[in-house]
């Protein structure tokens, strides 16, 4: 993994992760609950889909009981946004049209997350006691995808760098409505599409776990910590899978041989 230091939004940051693949944009690439679906199949035939294994298991079971020569299938999926998405990435790369970023760009929604975030971190760290260092990115050991942390947790350093982490947090600052319309589910969650960036986190960082706060003044934080599982593995397929697609999307929108 190598690690950013600059500041997140500024001109330097938007350069360092022009044209890479980011976390927090992978769910346009998996989106929650699609793909990579776990079939039974018969002889080559599918005969039933899953989207868990433990639940196509399950199905095997119940059908080897009647004979039969079945097993499992898992297929890799892109969601449908995977294309327009490599179109984007490509036209940030050669597009003379300055993307609009952090610099030059601001919302409601944006200034409100903005003032939140750092609010945000003072509170995980005084209730894990987990000490948060701030960084502009971080890059696969691959050299092929991007994320952008809140923080890493327990960073691991060599020759002065940071090379690897040992967790990470992805900070969620909500409107209260929304914060509340969380606090309802049960199990308590964060947004699914969060969810796909911190699993894309996982992946770049190869860290061990990555906590998620939904953190609203006045309401009660959803603190959910993620540990790499079956979707982690799952988003890793699809990425890679992905990558090829983006490169020869480059070749042909630069108009080159494939």
């Amino acid at each position: 993994m190598k690690t950013f230091m600059m500041k997140q939004g500024t001109t330097e940051w938007l350069a360092a992760r022009c044209g890479y693949p980011s976390a927090c944009e992978f769910h346009r690439i998996l989106p929650p609950g699609e793909g990579t679906p776990f079939h039974v199949v018969c002889d080559g035939e599918e005969v039933s889909n899953h989207r868990s294994r433990e639940a196509a298991e399950k199905e095997l079971a119940k059908r080897s009981k009647k004979g039969g020569n079945f097993s499992i299938i898992e297929r890799t999926e892109l969601g449908t946004g995977w294309k327009k998405y490599a179109a984007q990435l490509v036209s940030d790369m050669d597009s003379q049209i300055p993307p609009e970023g952090c610099d030059n760009y601001t919302n409601n929604a944006i200034r409100w997350g903005a003032e939140t975030e750092a609010e945000a971190r003072r509170w995980y760290t005084m209730e894990t006691g987990n000490q948060v260092q701030q960084v502009g990115g971080c890059l696969s050991d691959d050299g092929r995808f991007w994320c952008s942390p809140d923080g890493l947790v327990g960073p691991i350093f060599e020759n002065g760098e940071i090379v690897g982490t040992e967790g990470g947090i992805e900070l969620f600052c909500p409107q209260g409505e929304t914060q509340a319309e969380l606090l309802l589910e049960e199990p308590l969650i964060v947004p699914p599409q969060k969810l796909v960036q911190v699993h894309g986190a996982l992946v770049v960082t190869g860290a061990k776990w990555w906590d998620a706060l939904s953190y609203s003044p006045g309401l009660r934080p959803i603190l959910v910590r993620t540990e790499p599982n079956e979707f982690t593995q799952k988003l890793r397929k699809a990425l890679n899978n992905f990558y090829p697609k983006f490169q020869a999307a480059i070749k042909r929108i630069r108009g080159e041989a494939a």
